[in-house]
């Protein structure tokens, strides 16, 4: 078998290798940091609206949702759709530095 795990500090880009392939981060910090502050506005507006900004209760429910699964891409640093459009700002440290 080639199940083999890789150390994040290995690699800063790759977050696991198991079996079949890995699963490497195509998501920057700068990308990171932005996406976890609009998910977690998004998620506070859905729950706590207010301004009344959102006019019905699907509406919160809605921006709930988006904001919770940017969150989970953000921690992550994986975006399924980064990959399909082929865009990577996750930037490798050069060698010997941390």
């Amino acid at each position: 078998m080639n199940d083999r795990i890789i150390d994040s500090h290995q690699d800063e880009c790759i977050i696991s290798c198991c079996g079949n392939g890995c699963m490497k981060k195509n998501m920057g910090r700068i990308d990171q940091v932005l996406r976890m502050g609009i998910s977690l506005g998004l998620i506070y507006l859905g729950l706590f609206d207010y301004t009344g900004l959102l006019t019905d209760p699907l509406t919160g429910y809605i921006a709930v949702l988006v904001g919770l699964v940017n969150l989970f891409v953000a921690i992550l640093r994986y975006c399924p759709l980064y990959r399909l459009a082929g865009i990577n700002t996750c930037q490798k440290q050069p060698s010997g530095t941390k």
